[in-house]
């Protein structure tokens, strides 16, 4: 069932991906950065205020967020060697390989999502606020997205629609502000002055 269900996130998510890359100009790779780093913060959130509210799971949230701060840097080159090796594996005319090869780390993700949901009920069990248990699950949903969007097929570098707009606006703001042309008045020809007959 999860293994159905992986194949039509990916099926979903590869086209908006896409989309996204033509309307701004970055390709999901730039993406799973930018959610590696929301997981991060979600992370250290989640720590933080698990020690702030004195939590007696503080001390594993701290060794939590502080292992992902050491370890966020590997996060960046890991994505980064995955770029290079998809683009190459474009110039060869063959599609992403980590559609297959990271298919068991996503489904264990979307394991993990299913059963940290069920955080929502035992928050109070356990004396955690609910914030805190929304932080933990957005944190793992920013981890399943960077594993979705190194998954999928980027399209080639090409200029973005944004750029494009804002490449018209620049011309067109530069052609409505410059200095109109200085009229010069033209001398007129003299009259042709023939006495009457």
């Amino acid at each position: 069932m999860f293994e159905k269900f992986d194949f039509w996130l990916i099926e979903i998510l590869e086209p908006e991906m896409q989309k996204l890359q033509r309307f701004t100009g970055y390709d999901c790779f730039w993406w799973a950065k930018i959610f590696v780093v929301l997981f991060i913060i979600f992370v250290n959130s989640f720590a933080v205020l698990g020690t702030l509210f004195g939590n007696k799971f503080s001390p594993i949230l701290s060794g939590s967020s502080l292992l992902t701060l050491l370890t966020s840097p590997l996060a960046f080159w890991t994505i980064k060697i995955v770029q290079a090796r998809t683009y190459q594996n474009q110039i060869n005319g063959l599609a992403n390989e980590y559609k297959l090869q990271l298919r068991g780390k996503r489904l264990m993700l979307l394991t993990i999502f299913v059963t940290t949901g069920f955080a929502w009920g035992l928050h109070e069990l356990h004396n955690i606020p609910i914030y805190i248990a929304a932080l933990c699950l957005l944190g793992f949903s920013c981890l399943g997205i960077v594993y979705y969007a190194i998954s999928c097929d980027p399209l080639p570098p090409a200029k973005s629609k944004v750029r494009n707009w804002l490449g018209n606006l620049l011309e067109k703001t530069k052609e409505f502000l410059s200095p109109e042309p200085e009229l010069v008045p033209v001398p007129a020809p003299a009259p042709n002055r023939r006495p009457y007959r």
